[in-house]
């Protein structure tokens, strides 16, 4: 007879219902009591699973420790050689001489300065060179955007003018030429030298020029000056469509 048949035959007999409410009352308690010490058994167990890895980790670490330190495991006053240790380190053995792992770590250290240092002197260098490389790119692209554009606008004087307006020009973050007025608005380089040349006519070439008849064209030649020679320069290595029409414009399209 199992508990469930037990208490239907006690429920059968006069007041047995009593019986069997007391019975069930009881073992609900102890039920409770069960599923309290069941929940009190998994968290200790869960602890003290807990606590043995932390244990095993300290155990490691201190291997570790006893290891390096050479301090020996078995010392009964820990702290006096733990002391004894940091002295050995810090003062040397004795000799007046620094531990040798001292010596070790004083010897990587100055290793690794030197290293630093010469890393250091290397990217500066380097950078510098970027840097000067990057100005003189910049430079011969500014001269050739504006040459170019002194050619289409037929100026003179180019002297002059490559001096005055190469400070005007700037070289954008996409390595492009913009020109800046004195507002500071970036427009073309073609627009800026015409509108300076418009102020300023008289750097224009004056096809006008009273008494120069049909031979004024001779005039040309001899304003092209270290322009044209900057021009015949600047076409041997790119030849634009720009700069060859200011060779043919100082020159002669020749032969």
């Amino acid at each position: 007879m199992n508990l469930e048949e037990l208490l239907k035959a006690l429920g059968l007999l006069p007041e047995g219902q009593k019986f069997v409410e007391a019975i069930k009352t009881i073992l609900a308690v102890k039920d409770g009591e069960v599923a309290k010490k069941s929940n009190q058994y998994k968290t200790l167990t869960q602890t003290l699973k807990e606590t043995e890895d932390k244990l095993k980790t300290v155990t490691g670490h201190l291997t570790k420790f006893y290891d390096h330190t050479g301090i020996d495991d078995t010392a009964e006053d820990l702290d006096a050689a733990l002391e004894e240790y940091i002295k050995g380190i810090t003062s040397g053995k004795g000799d007046g001489k620094p531990a040798p792992e001292i010596a070790q770590l004083q010897k990587d250290l100055a290793k690794l300065q030197r290293e630093l240092k010469k890393s250091i002197e290397a990217q500066t260098a380097a950078e510098k060179k970027a840097e000067e490389e990057t100005a003189k790119r910049q430079t011969s692209e500014k001269n050739r955007v504006l040459l170019a554009a002194l050619t289409e606008n037929k100026a003179i004087k180019p002297d002059q003018l490559l001096k005055i307006l190469s400070d005007r020009l700037k070289v954008t973050d996409d390595d492009s030429v913009v020109f800046v007025k004195e507002d500071g608005e970036e427009i073309k380089v073609q627009d800026g030298v015409k509108s300076y040349l418009d102020a300023n006519p008289e750097f224009m070439q004056n096809y006008q020029n009273p008494g120069g008849g049909s031979g004024g064209g001779s005039s040309t030649g001899g304003q092209a000056g270290s322009f044209g020679k900057e021009l015949a320069k600047q076409v041997s290595t790119q030849q634009t469509q720009s700069l060859q029409k200011g060779r043919e414009f100082y020159f002669g399209k020749g032969e």
